[in-house]
Order: structure tokens, then C-alpha cells, then sequence
């Protein structure tokens, strides 16, 4: 200890310049563990990443059996390790949650002192332990032959245990000025140092007796975790169909049956005026094919015409005012749900028991109330809507051709047989792989708020390459499944084209069985909704299998309003 800085100073700003630490090969048989001329920092509330108590305090580095005994023998934390079931190998949870404050400092101290760093800063790391261990971590740490060749800047309100090992001090009163300057024999006798010095006699331990004490305790290490007691459980996922009470959650959310009874009644005009309107073309190109309207005996052209036209532009209309108030309502139903479903699951978070918090990382909780309701809030509904609209398209299509051909029900059958079988396979796939790109998402939020939490802490240890590596490597396992699912929709259109230029082939043919027996515009209408047919079922196929990844959501959601609650 070459300085004793004493007293109060005002806060200040500026640029403080660190050396730069020299590159040293990481080598697991290094037993001389050489020092790289880095920075290591203890910080004044400790920072711990939620891992293991040895993963903690090797941050990084390789694991030396030697070095590591040391390093938690001299930070007194072989104590803490008889009475943990898996000592070292304890999980120390979200923030250090399992450890006491002491603990999570002496942790702390000891990443540093196992580190390579040549330069370490300690900032009031005595604050979170009684009198008789910082004096304990004094002696036997800071000062002790670990730290030899290293410097160390410390900074404490423990005056009575660092002045007396202080080569030189200075004494500073109020308002920055100094009271004295000099050796601390010399500077015993001022009013400061006295009372400062005094209150440090009342300990009645000695340090000797503590470092016996806690020598003679064997070091509990770990060699394997036990799996059924490790505090944060992998985050469980459903698997197989969506099952019927996440769609009555929904359902219910969304405003029970009122809404969506106006919700079918909407899409059935939304659908069905747009086959109106066909259809009415189909009746006015037809009125050509001889002299009188097939509707109505009609003499002057220019009267028929203009008959035809208003009929058109009226049910025009009808579409765009049908459309209009299908999305207005639409969305009203969507944000009732995503804010029903946000508050109830606020309040059972905030009634939630502490062991829920204890074993819960946050990342999985922001995970919910970010990317879970934003898919309720903006995907579910559009999804389920164009579902909807794909679903009754399809059946109106399919209708009016066998309407207009009965022959081609035959090959209808056939051709909806293989599309479920088609479907049912790719929802199943895509099912599953949106909710491992749900769960694996979660780690993602995790890091990122632990990383802000110690990034003065990373910084210090020049640790940035190794947390963006890690990151990297969560991004990488959740966006694999991302791409999954596209590499299935391509899967699935190639399969639904395959299936719908089946359609057109069986209609054609069967509309050359039946020439002469249809007019052509009832021929053109036929094959015009025979081609939209293997659009629609594509449209179908997808936007299932996205309402049913969309209803991942739901579960997610519905997983935390069965929370039980403390009040």
C-alpha cells in the first residue's frame, strides 16, 4: 500500500486511461498463471452472471486446480461452499439471487484475483462483509502473496484497517482541503484519525483466529451438478396439437360469441360479394350471346347497358364498405384481446410468489409481455382473418363448380384428401418450430439484460469478445428454426402448385367433355374459379399453419395467468 487517501472529495468527471493488457495464449496446464498487464474490477454492488459460483469466478479464464483452491481459500469462501449441496457448482441465479450479499462480493473478489490482470480496482469491496472477514480478506487477499506484482487501487470507508498498513497518507477535511500529509505514525494524533481508529479497537476477533478457522475447513468442489435441484429449469414448451382451451382463452379474449358472430357475418359478405360480383359479369357478357337480356326483355342497348353498370358499381361499392368494416372490426377485436390478455397477465406477475421470481429469468417475462403480445396485438388476428376468408373463398368456390359441373366433385374429393395430408404434415412441422423459436428466444432477452447490467464490469475485463461470441451463438439458435419454417413454406408451395395445376387439368378436361353443353362465358367463369381454387387452398394451407404458430402466443401467455397468486 504505497498511499492512504483520507476524507470526503467531491464528485468528478473525466477520462481515466487504463493500460492495455498484452496478449497471453490461454493454456489449461499454465500453472504459473502469468499476468497480461490487464484491468480487473471489482465493483461496489457485485455483479454476477447467472451460472455457476466457479463459472463465475473463472470468467472466462482456463480452470487451474492449483490457483483456483488459492483464490477461494484467501477469499474466505470455503465456509460458503460446505453449506451449499453442490458447493462450487451452485447456480447462483438471476442477479446472485441464492447468495448473500457477502457472498456475491467475495465472488466477486475472487474473479479478480483469479484473473490475469496485473491492475486490479477495488471499489469499497469490504462494504458487504462483517468486520472480521474484511479484515480477513485484507490481509490474507489484498495484501497477501496472490496479489504480489499486481497493483491494486482500493477504495474503502474501513479506515482503521488500511491506515496502519499505509506507506504515506494524506488527510483531507470539508471541502477538499488537507488536514495533514505523511506517514501514518505521524498522523495518528489528528481528531479524523483518531476517531476512525478508535472505532476499529472495539472488534474483539482476531484475524489469526479466523484465518485458522478457515483453513482447517476441507474445499467442497463440485464435479457434477445435481440436475434435479438446479435452480433455473430449462423453459418447458407444449408440444403436439394446440390444445381447445387455448382457443376458448382466445376466444373469450376477443369478446365471446357477439363478436364473433359479427365477425363470420362480415367475412361472408367480404367473400361472397366478390363472387357476386363475377357472376354479374358473367350474367352481363352472357346478355350478348342474343338480342334480348337473358334477365329482363330490354329493347334499347343503351338502357340495358346502363342497367348492367349501376348493378356493377352498386356492388362494387358493397365491396369496398364491406372490406372497410371487416378490418375496422377486426382490429377492434385485436387490441381488446392483446390488452385483456396483457393486463391479466400483469396482475398475476405482480401477485406472483417470490420463488416464481427466484427461479424465473427475466428474459423469459420480457419475452411474454414483448414479442408474445406483439404477436397477439398485430399477427393473430390478421392471420385467423385472412384464415377465415381463405376458408370461405374455398368452400364458395368449390360449390359453384360442382354447381356448374357436378362431374368435377370426383376429382374435388380426391384433390382435398391429398391437400389435408399435405397440410397436416407442414402444420405439424411448422407448430413445433415456432415454439422452439419462442422458447429459444428467451435466453436472448436474458443476456441482454445481463450483460447492461455489468457492462462496466465486461469492459473492465475485456470481456466484449466473449459475450458478443455467446451472443451470437443464442441469435444463431433461435434464428435456425426462423429459417426452418421458411424452408418449410417453399416445401409446401411446391407441393400445393404441384396439387392445383391438378385442378386446372381436371377442370379443362372435364370442360372438353362438356363442350356444347356450356355457353362460353359459363365456361370461362368455371375455369377462372378452378384456377383461383389452387391459390386459395395455398392461402389456406398457410395462414393455418400461421394462426397455428400464432396461437403459440396464447400458450405462452395463458402458461403465466396460471400463476398462482400470494394475494
Amino acid at each position: 500500500m504505497l498511499l492512504g487517501l483520507l476524507g470526503e472529495m467531491s464528485l468528478t468527471s473525466g477520462k481515466i486511461f487504463l493500460p492495455k493488457k498484452f496478449p497471453v495464449t490461454n493454456n489449461q496446464h499454465d500453472h504459473d498463471f502469468s499476468l497480461n498487464g490487464g484491468v480487473a474490477y471489482v465493483s461496489q454492488s457485485a455483479w454476477l452472471q447467472q451460472a455457476t459460483i466457479r463459472d463465475n469466478i473463472l470468467f472466462g479464464e482456463p480452470f487451474n486446480q492449483q490457483r483456483y483452491s488459492q483464490v477461494i481459500r484467501i477469499c474466505a469462501l470455503l465456509p460458503d461452499f460446505q453449506t451449499l449441496t453442490d458447493g462450487d457448482l451452485t447456480e447462483v441465479g438471476e442477479k446472485g439471487i441464492t447468495l448473500s450479499g457477502g457472498q456475491k462480493q467475495r465472488v466477486s473478489l475472487a474473479r479478480a484475483v483469479y484473473s490475469r490482470a496485473s491492475h486490479i480496482i477495488l471499489d469499497d469491496c469490504l462494504s458487504a462483509v462483517d468486520a472480521h472477514t474484511a479484515k480477513y480478506l485484507f490481509h490474507k487477499c489484498i495484501m497477501g502473496d496472490i496479489m504480489r506484482g499486481r497493483t491494486r487501487i482500493l477504495v474503502t470507508h474501513n479506515i482503521s484497517l488500511t491506515f496502519p498498513h499505509a506507506a504515506y497518507a494524506v488527510v483531507m477535511g470539508t471541502r477538499g482541503a488537507i488536514s495533514g500529509v505523511g506517514k501514518p505514525d505521524d498522523l495518528r494524533e489528528l481528531e479524523e484519525i483518531k476517531s476512525e481508529l478508535a472505532s476499529g479497537e472495539t472488534q474483539t476477533e482476531d484475524e489469526e483466529d479466523h484465518a485458522a478457522a478457515t483453513a482447517d475447513i476441507p474445499a467442497n468442489l463440485g464435479t457434477e451438478a445435481d440436475p434435479t435441484k438446479k435452480l433455473v429449469e430449462e423453459e418447458e414448451r407444449a408440444t403436439g396439437k394446440v390444445k381447445l382451451s387455448i382457443y376458448k382463452t382466445y376466444f373469450k379474449a376477443v369478446g365471446g360469441i357477439p363478436y364473433w358472430a359479427i365477425f363470420c357475418l362480415l367475412f361472408v359478405l367480404y367473400q361472397a360479394l366478390p363472387l357476386v360480383l363475377d357472376w354479374w359479369i358473367q350474367r352481363w357478357t352472357s346478355s350478348y350471346d342474343k338480342e334480348r337480356s337473358l334477365v329482363f326483355k330490354v329493347s334499347d342497348k343503351d338502357d340495358m347497358l346502363n342497367y348492367f353498370i349501376i348493378v356493377y358499381v352498386i356492388i362494387g361499392l358493397s365491396c369496398v364498405i364491406s372490406v372497410g368494416l371487416r378490418v375496422a372490426y377486426q382490429f377492434y377485436g385485436s387490441l381488446k384481446a392483446s390488452r385483456y390478455l396483457h393486463d391479466s397477465m400483469l396482475n398475476k406477475i405482480l401477485r406472483a410468489p417470490v420463488r416464481f421470481f427466484d427461479t424465473t429469468p427475466i428474459g423469459r417475462i420480457v419475452n411474454r409481455f414483448s414479442k408474445d403480445i406483439q404477436c397477439i396485438d398485430g399477427e393473430l388476428m390478421p392471420s385467423t382473418g385472412v384464415l377465415v376468408a381463405e376458408t370461405l373463398a374455398t368452400i364458395f368456390i368449390m360449390t359453384l363448380i360442382a354447381f356448374f359441373m357436378p362431374l368435377f366433385v370426383i376429382p374435388t374429393i380426391l384433390i382435398c384428401i391429398i391437400y389435408y395430408g399435405v397440410i397436416q404434415y407442414y402444420v405439424s412441422l411448422s407448430r413445433e418450430l415456432k415454439r422452439i423459436e419462442s422458447v429459444t428466444r428467451s435466453p436472448i432477452y436474458a443476456q441482454c439484460s445481463e450483460t447492461i447490467n455489468g457492462v462496466v464490469v465486461i469492459r473492465a475485463f475485456e470481456q466484449e469478445p466473449r459475450f458478443l461470441r455467446s451472443n451470437n451463438t443464442l441469435i444463431d439458435g433461435n434464428m435456425k428454426n426462423f429459417f426452418y419454417m421458411w424452408v418449410a413454406n417453399r416445401w409446401l408451395s411446391i407441393r400445393t402448385d404441384t396439387v392445383g395445376g391438378l385442378v386446372a387439368f381436371s377442370c379443362g378436361t372435364l370442360l372438353l367433355m362438356l363442350r356444347g353443353t356450356l355457353k362460353a362465358s359459363m365456361a370461362g367463369f368455371t375455369l377462372n374459379l378452378a384456377l383461383n381454387f389452387s391459390s386459395h387452398i395455398l392461402w389456406l394451407a398457410r395462414f393455418y399453419s400461421i394462426a397455428e404458430m400464432n396461437l403459440n402466443s396464447i400458450e405462452r401467455v395463458n402458461d403465466y395467468l396460471e400463476i398462482e397468486s400470494e394475494a
